[in-house]
């Protein structure tokens, strides 16, 4: 909060109270720290991944045959990374910038959705669901589909071969749901959880993926 205090007196030299006015400016305090990472992220990504594009194109110039399709394939690769990446960024602003729509969702029917999704996503690891019947949630259903996505997405894009991710849902004795996602010997990394348990990123404490940060941003959210 932010305080703004208001002297109560009949004179300006005889003060007999004061008046303290609390700004909730917890929104504020989110969308500077999103602005914050995302301008980091962006301009790390953009100024890395652009120097190996621009490189690859330099050796084009001078490339036989084979190391054109070489070349061309790196190109290819970092550019679609920068799509992908600022299609993160506008999914982001679509789903923590938008004002909320509460309602009664059935958790069950999103974990089946975005299994479904991961699964036909990701053909090399298997995707599993444990949902007890009738588990109804109050939230925004299109930010806690979109959190749990991207929880989910951040096991997939570290996990091997062959793995099996797994989505856990408990309801608990305090009018709570639990869910926990995991991927067998899969783990976050130290550098990501310490970025986001300190709400920024530095040079040497950043995250891998905007997947998290999506995921920490959706969860203040709701």
């Amino acid at each position: 909060f932010s305080v703004v205090p208001s002297a109560i007196g009949g004179r300006p030299d005889k003060i007999t109270g004061q008046t303290l006015v609390l700004h909730d400016i917890t929104a504020e305090k989110q969308r500077r720290q999103r602005l914050e990472v995302l301008d980091r992220v962006l301009r790390h990504n953009l100024r890395n991944r652009l120097s190996v594009v621009i490189s690859h194109a330099e050796a084009l110039e001078t490339a036989n045959e084979e190391q054109v399709r070489n070349h061309a394939g790196k190109i290819r690769s970092h550019s679609s990374d920068l799509v992908s990446l600022s299609d993160k960024v506008r999914e982001i602003d679509d789903v923590v910038a938008r004002p909320l729509s509460l309602s009664t969702v059935d958790v069950g029917t999103v974990v089946e959705g975005v299994c479904h999704d991961l699964a036909t996503g990701h053909h090399d690891c298997e995707v599993v669901s444990d949902v007890p019947t009738e588990t109804e949630i109050r939230t925004d259903k299109m930010v806690f589909t979109e959190v749990l996505r991207n929880a989910a997405e951040s096991y997939l894009s570290r996990a091997d071969a062959g793995e099996t991710l797994n989505i856990h849902v408990r309801e608990s004795d305090s009018d709570w749901v639990d869910i926990s996602i995991g991927a067998g010997r899969t783990r976050i990394s130290g550098s990501d959880r310490r970025a986001i348990g300190r709400g920024t990123e530095t040079q040497l404490d950043h995250g891998q993926t905007l997947d998290l940060w999506l995921v920490s941003w959706g969860v203040d959210t709701i």
